[in-house]
């Protein structure tokens, strides 16, 4: 997939996280970095990356941390 494509689909994906992910995330490399664990982990992880109700959510959190060091919900 070309780049342009990819920025595309990072964006589309985005555009269904609550806002406050993209407005926590720290550069286009962070994005692109959980997007690329999202796809590659569709199978395990719920469809959104921004749970944030019910039992998972610390698990969730966990993940967006462990990806990327912070998580860009409580950026904000």
């Amino acid at each position: 997939m070309n780049t342009r494509k990819k920025m595309v689909h990072i964006a589309d994906w985005l555009g269904w996280q609550h806002e406050s992910m993209s407005f926590g995330l720290r550069s286009i490399a962070d994005a692109e970095k959980l997007w690329q664990y999202w796809q590659d982990n569709a199978d395990t992880l719920p469809e959104f990356a921004d749970e944030n109700e019910g039992d998972e959510v610390e698990d969730i959190t966990n993940v967006r941390i462990s990806v990327l060091g912070y998580d860009p919900m409580e950026a904000v």
